[in-house]
């Protein structure tokens, strides 16, 4: 079936600012630790935070001296911030900052005699903490419609504030209704530039797809508003928690479906219900384009595209050196990324089930098969290395036993309570450098080692490709922040945040492309290398493109990352066969 996902769905800034805060309190592991209530309004992510020990409570009463407590997004009052402050051993503040923004223009405009007025749900958790910054001779009151504005008793001056999930129909219209009674009324739009995106887009999804799904809590607030925006825009919407409440009965005959989330869904719900909706059959869709997208799906999810990409790569590397290919330069690096990858996947399976559920499903259904092709290319990758000579051999020995050991315990268990690190994965940025190595050493100096290369420019080839694999991998721990996060994996991108993680590997990709430009003018290396350079700058595209949200997590980005190696592959294929 068709899926659109929207770019607006899931995690909002204050929400995945709060999960990554008690996250990362949480794998510290310093002292325990408490939610004055449910962190955001996600059942699923509330389990996930009781299975890791992190307590909700509704009454102060609840927490102790010895545990630390976490201010929600939504915010509280400040009465209840210094009893926290009072009763806990430390309180965090994970409050969103576009929701401090409107505690603060209520406390500062009721301190000079305003009526602060806002729009919004007098019951949910957000209004109640920007009820309680009402100070000084003003007040403030929260209204749900025109007849409750009516009813207000009269003041003198008065502003106008918005819940920042709120809907912005409902906000004009009692605007409007303001303005009526206080023409100089001063109005302040604080809802959320994220919610006034994501309900927009809603509107245009409900128009252009026969249904839409809407995924997130049902006592969430602004996912329940995001249903009712779409039933009013005319849509057949459909709201579910998980994938296990999708109605397949009513979903398989429509043609195509959009996907949106509240505000409070994390990724990997999100993705659940993506694949659960690509697998269903729609209505008109031809049987070539079904059978395409299982292709896809099983030559992506299986490694058998990153090991082609990375082949390629190494094809467009040996011309870029001067050397004579040989097929053996070329299959065994196939057979080792192939190897390599999947036998790592499965030895490092905690945050696949968060990030990738599609990829654990696959590998449980096909797991004989990948074992079995797996160890067949790593004999075959060897064998065809011995025909090369003893170096060739035994440096691709090493190379495989180096890569079985990244996800193998290293420290004895019973030194386990004493540090944290017992695996090479459990290093910070341990994966992605590790990938860039392995890439770098088999398919840029092995080659030379085989051919009695140019050292130099075994070195520098390796140099491209390794950084080439670098932002492959670390690109896609980007993708993977929520759930790295909720096994306690430290990766370069939890480490650095999302944004500086994006620009740091913009800054690299355009790196890789001044440095190749520079081998090739420099007579360093052969015009060949400008293969790679391309290479490099579509890792560029690609980066921008997720950092402009015209790409989203998922297969496809996925296979994009992979398209453009194969790409570089066949252009080097076809340098070959013209040469």
């Amino acid at each position: 079936m068709k899926v659109k996902l929207a770019r607006t769905a899931g995690f909002c800034m204050g929400v995945r600012r709060a999960v990554e805060i008690v996250l990362e309190e949480a794998n510290r592991g310093q002292r325990p630790i408490v939610t004055y209530g449910p962190l955001i309004h996600n059942t699923q992510v509330l389990d996930l935070l009781a299975d890791k020990g992190i307590r909700t409570i509704r009454e102060l009463s609840q927490v102790t001296g010895g545990e630390t407590a976490v201010i929600r997004a939504h915010g509280v009052p400040p009465s209840v911030r210094e009893d926290l402050r009072r009763s806990a051993g430390r309180v965090i503040d994970a409050t969103c900052p576009r929701v401090v923004k409107v505690q603060m223009l209520i406390k500062s405009y009721t301190q000079k005699g305003h009526l602060a007025i806002i729009v919004g749900d007098r019951d949910h958790a957000e209004v109640k903490g920007l009820m309680g910054h009402g100070q000084g001779p003003g007040r403030s009151v929260v209204v749900a419609s025109a007849e409750e504005v009516a009813e207000l008793e009269p003041w003198d001056q008065v502003i106008v504030v918005a819940q920042t999930t709120q809907s912005t129909a409902l906000f004009e219209e009692l605007v409007a209704a303001v303005r009526r009674r206080w023409p100089e009324a001063q109005i302040f739009n604080t809802i959320c530039h994220a919610t006034q995106e994501r309900q927009a887009e809603v509107k245009s999804l409900a128009s252009q797809e026969e249904g839409l799904v809407v995924v997130g809590g049902r006592n969430s607030a602004n996912t329940k508003r995001l249903v009712q925006i779409a039933v009013e825009a005319g849509a057949r919407a459909f709201h579910v928690e998980t994938e296990a409440e999708l109605n397949l009965k009513s979903i398989t005959g429509l043609r195509s479906v959009g996907v949106t989330a509240g505000a409070s869904t994390p990724n990997w719900l999100i993705r659940k219900v993506v694949e659960e909706l690509r697998s269903l059959p729609g209505r008109g869709q031809s049987r070539l384009r079904a059978t395409a997208y299982r292709v896809f799906r099983f030559l992506l999810k299986s490694n058998f595209l990153v090991a082609l990409g990375g082949a390629g790569l190494g094809m467009a590397g040996g011309l870029a050196q001067r050397l004579s290919l040989d097929f053996r330069l070329l299959v065994v690096p196939f057979c080792y990324l192939y190897a390599m990858h999947i036998l790592n996947h499965f030895l490092d399976r905690e945050a696949a089930v968060y990030n990738d559920p599609d990829r654990i499903k696959f590998y449980a259904k096909h797991r004989l098969f990948l074992v079995a092709t797996s160890i067949l290319a790593t004999i075959l990758g060897l064998a065809l290395s011995a025909g090369l000579g003893a170096k060739p051999f035994l440096s691709l020995l090493v190379l495989s036993a180096l890569g079985l050991v990244y996800s193998v315990r290293i420290v004895p268990e019973r030194f386990q309570e004493k540090t944290r690190y017992v695996k090479l994965k459990d290093f910070p940025g341990s994966k992605p450098l590790g990938i860039a190595l392995a890439w770098g050493a088999v398919l840029g100096l092995w080659p030379a080692l085989c051919l009695d290369g140019q050292w130099l420019n075994g070195l520098l080839v390796s140099l491209i490709l390794a950084g080439l694999a670098f932002v492959r991998t670390a690109l896609f721990d980007v993708m993977d922040i929520q759930g790295d996060l909720v096994v306690g994996k430290e990766t370069l991108a939890i480490h650095l945040g999302e944004d500086k993680m994006i620009r740091l590997l913009g800054l690299l990709s355009g790196a890789l492309v001044t440095l190749t430009a520079g081998a090739v003018l420099g007579g360093l290396l052969t015009p060949a290398a400008w293969i790679l350079a391309a290479a490099s700058a579509g890792l560029a595209v690609i980066i921008w493109a997720y950092q402009q949200k015209r790409l989203l997590p998922g297969a496809f980005i996925e296979g994009l990352v992979e398209a453009n190696f194969l790409l570089a592959g066949g252009l080097a294929a076809l340098v070959l066969a013209v040469s």
